[in-house]
């Protein structure tokens, strides 16, 4: 099966999926279903035209990229209603992380700018909101409480982090460990960049 055909297939589950949709809060793990697939979709194809081109570290990178992606999905998976709404309410608190660092130098006029684009009742408004979650995420940093390696484990994909995120992390991160599959040293010939 071609790719087009694929995605004629998976455009067809997709509208199943929508058709079954009721509101908001009844499907939001629906909801996330469609985004996280969606996404996957765009991601895969970017995998495959990457290494169509031979670029597969830069593959490897958005390999990564969809590691995390089915492991997000699978863990929410395991306790649906609850960590749909977990991971849904998460952007709440990214948008107060965010507001917190740019308020920390309030001399910087890029910073201000950005901080003088919400009104003062939009502020107020995401404060609430802040308030209203931030009791359900202890954890600050993690939308889940818990590491991608630890959501790994707890649906089965341990090994698949250890392999697959983790050694694909040197090329996201650019690690030292990456530097070999982009360049040669030779004493005789000195630098030379792989193709």
């Amino acid at each position: 099966m071609d790719l087009e055909s694929f995605y004629d297939r998976f455009r067809s589950m997709v509208s199943r999926v929508e058709e079954t949709l009721t509101s908001v809060e009844q499907d939001l793990y629906k909801i996330l279903l469609l985004y996280f697939f969606g996404k996957s979709w765009k991601t895969f194809r970017s995998i495959h035209f990457l290494c169509k081109q031979r670029l597969a570290e830069d593959a490897g990178i958005l390999t990564r990229s969809l590691f995390d992606l089915v492991v997000t999905l699978l863990y929410i998976g395991k306790a649906p209603a609850e960590r749909a709404v977990l991971y849904c309410e998460y952007g709440i608190v990214l948008k107060e992380q965010l507001h917190a660092t740019l308020s920390r130098e309030p001399e910087d006029p890029w910073r201000q700018r950005i901080l003088a684009s919400k009104s003062p009742e939009v502020r107020m408004k995401d404060r609430e909101e802040y308030e209203r979650v931030r009791k359900n995420y202890p954890k600050q940093y993690r939308w889940s409480g818990l590491t991608t390696k630890a959501m790994a484990g707890e649906v089965g994909l341990g090994w698949h982090y250890d392999f697959v995120y983790y050694q694909l992390s040197e090329f996201a991160h650019t690690g030292p460990n990456g530097v070999s599959t982009y360049m040669d040293f030779d004493k005789g010939n000195g630098l030379s960049f792989k193709e």
